[in-house]
């Protein structure tokens, strides 16, 4: 939650994937390979909500200092109107795919980590991530979907009232598996629980391979150095329900004494 709320889910998300590819990439082969693709959209400032950034204030004596939002703003010591300069910000997100290069590359298996950007109402990101999500399920390739964000609308494939609502489990992964997508594997997740092992399908006659989270997870959280990247002393996000800041709070304890 803390990687969510305080600025570092860009980062996360790309650190994740990457490691994701890593761990896939000899299960599939050499049948098969695992890729990183990259879409690109651009994130109006009024898209509140897609990705947490920091703008840079320059007051009269030219002296900076970091601010948060998405805006870089000219500001006057007495009162002056403040210049906003209103640019769109080009966004990449990252995904994984499985392809076979025997037909033609043709995509076999494709994996995304949600972003704000998919679960924003009206983004670019939303928009731009529902397309693919019907291109792919228009084909014969498979769709695994990891929804670890706490905020934002529903937008895995599996339609949200097919999906018993048991709290506190509010994270997803979700598996459409390909050519017929007549069903969805759907694993509920709880801030308190280990992240599951996902099995990913390859082709209709090849046995799925594992994808273990909880390691993924593991690996991006050291490798990124988000233990000092993060202040733990910080409030519990909100967005967490109070029986589960309460826990949060108890686990931090030590680290605030």
């Amino acid at each position: 939650p803390y990687i969510e709320a305080y600025g570092q889910w860009t980062d996360f998300h790309q650190s994740f994937l990457t490691y994701l590819r890593d761990a896939l990439q000899p299960l599939v082969r050499p049948r098969y390979l695992a890729r990183l693709g990259t879409r690109v959209f651009l994130a109006s400032p009024f898209d509140r909500g897609v990705y947490p950034d920091v703008s840079i204030l320059r007051t009269k004596d030219r002296t900076p200092r970091v601010g948060s939002g998405t805006v870089v703003a000219e500001i006057d010591a007495d009162d002056e109107p403040i210049v906003l300069s209103l640019e769109s910000a080009q966004i990449e997100e990252s995904y994984v795919e499985i392809v076979d290069p025997e037909s033609g590359w043709a995509v076999v298996t494709s994996i995304e980590l949600l972003s704000p950007a998919n679960k924003t109402p009206g983004s670019p990101g939303r928009e731009l991530y529902a397309k693919k999500q019907a291109e792919v399920l228009a084909s014969r390739a498979s769709l695994v979907e990891i929804d670890l964000l706490f905020q934002g609308e529903h937008t895995v494939a599996p339609p949200a009232w097919k999906i018993p609502p048991v709290e506190p489990r509010r994270l997803l992964a979700t598996v459409v598996r390909g050519p017929r997508h007549d069903t969805a594997i759907v694993r509920r997740i709880g801030p308190r629980r280990r992240l599951p092992i996902v099995d990913v399908p390859l082709g209709p006659r090849d046995a799925d391979v594992p994808c273990d989270l909880q390691a993924l997870y593991a690996r991006a959280y050291e490798n990124g150095a988000y233990e000092a990247l993060l202040d733990y002393r910080r409030p519990v996000p909100r967005f967490l329900d109070e029986e589960d800041r309460g826990w949060a709070e108890e686990l931090l304890a030590p680290r605030r004494a």
